[in-house]
């Protein structure tokens, strides 16, 4: 009896450090999240002239955890004419893709948040921003 006394709580020791570090981890994850979220905000919308930019396709990312996107984005006279999503890492954030028609029909990165995926659509507009960077270096 003893012996397993000592195993089970050997194992209930174990299972409180690993849910202690398991939190400790999420914490710290969530803390730099919100750092980057900060710094997102202080940024404010992107500003490109897409007239500036050549025509072509070009590839954008951006990422912060916990939410990372890759796209596409095709310029034809000095005009955005599509955006393609590749991969968008988004958690509850889904419905921020809908803001590349927002983008697609201002023809500007200075288009509202998508409501309830705030984050997710700033860091789409990030990877569409850095994309038409690639463009104006031309």
């Amino acid at each position: 009896m003893k012996k397993s006394m000592k195993i089970l709580l050997i194992v209930v020791g174990v299972i409180v450090v690993l849910v202690v570090i398991t939190a400790a981890v999420f914490t710290s994850l969530s803390k730099k999240s919100e750092a980057a979220y900060e710094l997102l905000l202080e940024a404010g919308a992107p500003e490109v002239d897409f007239k500036a930019v050549t025509d072509g396709v070009y590839k954008g990312s951006y990422k912060v955890f916990p939410v990372e996107v890759i796209l596409d984005v095709t310029i034809a006279g000095g005009t955005v004419t599509d955006i393609q999503i590749l991969k968008h890492v988004n958690g509850k954030g889904g419905p921020a893709e809908d803001i590349t028609k927002d983008v697609l029909n201002a023809q500007s990165l200075r288009v509202d948040t998508v409501s309830g995926a705030t984050f997710s659509s700033m860091v789409i507009l990030k990877a569409i921003e850095n994309a038409l960077i690639k463009g104006e270096l031309k």
